[in-house]
């Protein structure tokens, strides 16, 4: 009953009649909906989730434990939407925008710092964003394995994407340009190119 008493507080006045409220409740969607939203306390307003089957699995969202199928219940899902996409977490099956979905990552803390993979940045704590990682095609949930861009003027192939010696970018400007753009990893310059060794390997994050 604290659910439909919550949501009683939250939206009428209270010198309104509560049993008048749950006879709307139960002339509006049926005691047998009625009864079942008591256990089906995902802390998410029937009223709001509505009957929309969001992940087409027969279940209307205001009866589906899991609205969009990734996993992860509503109830710990809630409804913030914190990567900005005007998703709430419940519906948006990548709650973090980091182009790894939620199914994938799931609730787990592998860096412990209070943060699920599914919402956290930065999932393995590296340092380097795990869009970035899915984007070098390195692995986000590994700390030692992050990306690296590097650069080496001695390139001759006629291939410069920066993802290894042979294919290398000819000018340190382009590997600052793609750690930047890929939100941010590390930069490695040829130890034979005329810097000093501080300069030899840049860390480049946004911020």
């Amino acid at each position: 009953m604290g659910l439909i008493f919550a949501a009683w507080k939250a939206y009428h006045n209270f010198n309104d009649s509560f049993a008048r409220y749950l006879n709307y409740i139960k002339a509006r969607y049926g005691t047998y909906n009625f009864i079942y939203s008591l256990t089906h306390n995902d802390g998410i307003p029937d009223l709001y989730e509505g009957t929309e089957d969001s992940d087409e699995d027969g279940t209307p969202d205001y009866l589906d434990e899991d609205s969009d199928d990734d996993g992860i219940p509503d109830a710990t899902d809630g409804t913030d939407g914190p990567d900005g996409d005007g998703i709430p977490n419940y519906l948006d099956l990548d709650s973090d925008d980091d182009g790894i979905p939620d199914a994938t990552e799931l609730t787990v803390d592998l860096d412990g710092d209070g943060i699920p993979s599914y919402l956290d940045l930065d999932s393995d704590g590296d340092g380097s964003p795990d869009v970035a990682e899915n984007s070098a095609g390195t692995d986000p949930t590994d700390p030692s394995s992050y990306p690296i861009w590097r650069v080496d003027k001695r390139n001759v192939s006629g291939v410069e994407d920066g993802r290894s010696w042979s294919t290398a970018f000819t000018t340190l400007q382009t590997g600052i340009d793609a750690a930047s753009a890929a939100g941010g990893s590390d930069v490695w310059v040829s130890r034979k190119e005329s810097m000093t060794k501080r300069e030899r390997t840049i860390r480049v994050h946004w911020s």
